[in-house]
């Protein structure tokens, strides 16, 4: 694993929470490599967001991705788009594609195929909810050393 970067000598966390995993949607990013790079080392990871898909489901590859290894939607940004969208908005003489849409159906197609690992709540919901716990539990990691 790749951790030397975070200033840890030894990778000791057997579960990570991902806050706001929509940072993450962007496979082309530093911070989704980086994070891509160490998932091999954690056992457990949990992904949130208010936001899963905040522009459309092309969006959503990356956190799926770095949750089931590619399980579900491929193990390529590339062969996601390619199975699922088609070109929208292009310049045909330059062969670039400015935008992509859904390909008819395949929106009922992904949700089915992420159902077994996401969670999503609606304004439903929230009525269900009656009690929170909250607990404050502090830790001292002596060994990660200050990284900004």
């Amino acid at each position: 694993c790749f951790i030397y970067d975070l200033g840890l000598e030894v990778w000791f966390f057997d579960a990570v929470v991902l806050e706001e995993a929509a940072a993450l949607k962007k496979p082309a990013r530093s911070r989704f490599a980086a994070m891509a790079s160490i998932r091999p080392c954690i056992k457990r990871l949990i992904a949130l967001t208010g936001t899963p898909a905040p522009n459309r489901l092309l969006d959503i590859w990356g956190i799926i991705y770095l949750l089931d290894g590619g399980q579900r939607l491929g193990r390529d940004f590339e062969t996601y788009r390619a199975t699922y969208f088609e070109p929208d908005k292009q310049d045909y003489r330059r062969g670039r594609v400015f935008s992509w849409k859904l390909r008819p159906g395949m929106d009922q197609v992904i949700y089915e195929a992420i159902s077994d690992i996401t969670v999503s709540m609606n304004k439903v919901g929230y009525n269900s909810i009656h009690s929170i716990s909250i607990f404050k539990d502090s830790f001292n990691f002596p060994l990660i050393k200050s990284f900004r």
